[in-house]
């Protein structure tokens, strides 16, 4: 049994814990969508994952047998850029866009410069689009990472996106049924499409913005993320089907102005009050040291299961430990068999 399989109990028992905390809800919506994200990666599924924000979009396709065995694909404004294909220990890498893929990795602190003969052997085979393959090198398993690691991974959101929504289910004011006849919507206006046939739509309500209490405005601690985010969960008899999220910093300005008295010159763009109210929410969230917050629109879509997951044929062996998370001290605290 290799490394990483040893954990496989492990997972399966939080896997058994979420689903207990999700039937131990009280309203029938909050289980509802809590058993759907809890119960999703049971068996091989495929999905596409977008991304659009101030710094451009992405997309990561993907197809999943396991937490151990996937292959995902990194698109950056619309270009293909990387490759990764992860079995057991194993992961193996290529570059589709060697140049956009150095830039933008390295500006995401995902690439680092060689610092052994085998990691100088593995960046010249990438640049070359060549398969690179790390027989030891995995990284640690997605759900067992901190949630920094979407800071230097493109690929770690997109595999633990139903984790990400059952957090934010569990911190939401309230979960509701979407209706298109409801007089009182979740959101409006609504910046998500409506359920298909047979399909139910569970809407976050967001969270309100911290009292006033004997806070001034310059002192006030920032709304965060449940007060800033809209975020549906799309489920079909019982099985994640999308996930969508909008994080709206653009539709909260009224409250930002009312409560934190910040100053939005006249004339602005959209774009405009969009980058000065992001970049205001940022030294909010640096004097407190919270979690930094980014204007954004996510797609999460299930789709079938795609074709089995396989290392590709004739790659290259060398150290991959200058892409983050990888490499053969990726993952020291697991054996080795």
């Amino acid at each position: 049994m290799t490394g990483r399989r040893v954990v496989r109990a492990l997972v399966s028992c939080g896997l058994c814990t979420l689903l207990l905390t999700a039937c131990g809800k009280g309203r029938a919506e909050e289980r509802a969508a809590d058993a759907a994200l809890a119960g999703f990666g049971a068996t091989p599924y495929s999905f596409v994952y977008t991304q659009v924000s101030m710094g451009g979009a992405i997309a990561v396709t993907g197809t999943v047998d396991d937490p151990y065995r996937y292959a995902v694909r990194l698109f950056v404004n619309g270009t293909a850029v990387w490759d990764e294909v992860v079995v057991d220990d194993a992961v193996a890498d290529r570059f589709d866009d060697p140049a956009e893929a150095v830039a933008y990795l390295s500006a995401g602190k995902t690439l680092s410069s060689p610092t052994t003969q085998g990691q100088a052997t593995a960046l010249g085979a990438l640049q070359a689009r060549q398969w690179v393959l790390d027989n030891d090198g995995a990284p640690p398993l997605p759900q067992q990472s901190p949630t920094t690691r979407a800071d230097t991974d493109p690929f770690y959101e997109p595999l633990t996106m139903a984790g990400y929504a059952l957090q934010a289910v569990d911190t939401a004011t309230a979960v509701e049924l979407w209706s298109p006849s409801s007089l009182s919507p979740t959101y409006n206006p609504d910046p998500f499409p409506a359920a298909g046939v047979g399909e139910d739509r569970y809407d976050l309500v967001r969270a309100a913005f911290p009292q006033a209490g004997n806070f001034l405005a310059s002192s006030r601690p920032p709304p965060g993320l449940a007060a800033l985010r809209e975020l549906a969960i799309y489920v079909h008899a019982g099985h994640l089907t999308a996930i969508r999220e909008d994080v709206n910093i653009l539709a909260r300005l009224p409250e930002l102005v009312r409560d934190y008295a910040l100053d939005i010159p006249s004339g602005l763009t959209a774009g405009a009050q969009t980058a000065l109210a992001q970049g205001f929410i940022d030294r909010l969230d640096r004097r407190t040291g919270a979690a930094p917050i980014e204007a954004r629109q996510v797609t999460f879509t299930v789709l079938g299961p795609g074709a089995p997951v396989n290392l590709p044929t004739g790659a290259i062996s060398a150290d991959l430990g200058l892409l983050a998370y990888q490499g053969a001290t990726a993952n020291p605290s697991l054996p080795n068999s």
